[in-house]
Formats: structure tokens, C-alpha cells, sequence
């Protein structure tokens, strides 16, 4: 089992992070035509140094780094601040926010599907390794998905990963 919360699947090689300092989250902020701000793209992959492809690709895991709105940051950073984090794209809160009035309800979200998904990553225990098996399951179990009681249990996660096999190298592309 991958250890909770500490480790990561890179999403660009798809092996694993073995601790914080070999990985970073990155993703994309672009502005619309009207001047808004939005963020995409969230990944969590290898640093440039960790990086199984830097011999390859000089670029290594990074996928955004020629993009003009790249943006990065250490995963140890973010794994400190997980909570404040995710919620800050959704709101920058009361410190950013308090002389402007309009920015109150802004999301910058484009994605939220996949914004969720990154931020289940980095919050919710043993649900970075159960992912990779959500399908089977439901192939297996032939479930109703409209009963969420299951959802993001710790119980439920771990049963996963060990009626599955635990994290099976892939490529996450």
C-alpha cells in the first residue's frame, strides 16, 4: 500500500512518488477575454531531479513548463496546507477578498470533475491508491451509483485496495 497521504502516482509517468520532496503539483492559470482569471490542469508529477523520464525528456514529468500560465508549486508545500489550499481556487478567502467585494463568490475552477478528483488526492486518506480501481469494482459489484453512503470511507477505500491488489504501475496519461 502506497503510505497515506505521503505518497503519489505521477501523472505523467505513472509510478510512484515515494516521498513529498520528489514531487511538485502543477497546473495551468489562463485568463478569459474579459480579463478573468481561471486554473486547470491540476497533476501532481515528479521534480525535474526524480523524474524516471529526465534522461529522455528533458523536460521530465513536467507537462506545462513551455506553457505561458504554468504554475507549480513543492507538493510538500501543498500536502501542509492541503485544505486551505484546495479551497482557495474556489475561494481566495477573507485576507484576498475583504476590500473586494466582487471577488467574494469567484471560482476559477474550469474543471471541477477533475478539480475534485485532485483535490480527493491530496485530502481524503487511501483514496489516491483506490482510484485506480473505482471501474473494476463497479464492473465487479454491478453497483447502483446513486447510493453515495459508500463514497469516500476510509473502510470502503482500503476494502478496495485489498479485494484489487493495491496499486498496479500504470501509465495515468
Amino acid at each position: 500500500m502506497l503510505e497515506v497521504l505521503n505518497q503519489f502516482v505521477c501523472d505523467e509517468c505513472g509510478q510512484i512518488i515515494k516521498i513529498p520532496q520528489e514531487g511538485i503539483v502543477e497546473w495551468i492559470k489562463r485568463r478569459d477575454e474579459n480579463k478573468k482569471e481561471y486554473v486547470e490542469g491540476f497533476r501532481i508529477i515528479h521534480t525535474q531531479e526524480a523524474s524516471p523520464l529526465r534522461k529522455g525528456e528533458k523536460e521530465g514529468c513536467c507537462r506545462y513548463n513551455k506553457h505561458p500560465g504554468c504554475r507549480n508549486m513543492p507538493l510538500p508545500n501543498v500536502l501542509s496546507v492541503a485544505n486551505a489550499f484546495v479551497l482557495h481556487f474556489l475561494n481566495p478567502g477573507y485576507f484576498r477578498c475583504s476590500q473586494e467585494e466582487s471577488l467574494w463568490n469567484e471560482c476559477k475552477v474550469t474543471d471541477f470533475y477533475e478539480y475534485t478528483n485532485f483535490a480527493r488526492r491530496i485530502t481524503v486518506p487511501y483514496y489516491e491508491e483506490a482510484r485506480f480501481h473505482f471501474n473494476r469494482w463497479i464492473e465487479d459489484e454491478k453497483i447502483d451509483l446513486n447510493t453515495p453512503y459508500y463514497d469516500y470511507k476510509e473502510e470502503f477505500l482500503i476494502h478496495l485496495i485489498e479485494t484489487y491488489g493495491g496499486y498496479a504501475e500504470t501509465k495515468t496519461k
